[in-house]
């Protein structure tokens, strides 16, 4: 059975993370809106509807997200050690 991270977020939006690979998560959100891009500082960030937002080098579950991505047919996967 894959692990799933329920994420914090605003309006009763269900969002969590489930379990691909290893330490990688394919995102899973009830919303099909979400942001995607670099900041200013040039970090990869992911923001889906409802929150929050997920950017690497934040904190997850005493986590670090080290990289965003997204795979064809899977969705958008986060890395976190």
């Amino acid at each position: 059975m894959s692990k799933k991270i329920k994420l914090e977020t605003r309006y009763g939006t269900k969002n969590y993370l489930e379990q691909y690979q290893g330490n990688t998560y394919v995102l899973k959100t009830e919303s099909p809106y979400l942001r995607t891009g670099t900041s200013s500082t040039g970090k990869e960030f992911v923001d889906p509807s409802g929150g929050p937002m997920l950017i690497v080098g934040n904190k997850i579950e005493d986590k670090t997200i080290t990289s965003i991505g997204f795979i064809k047919d899977v969705g958008t996967v986060i890395t976190l050690e």
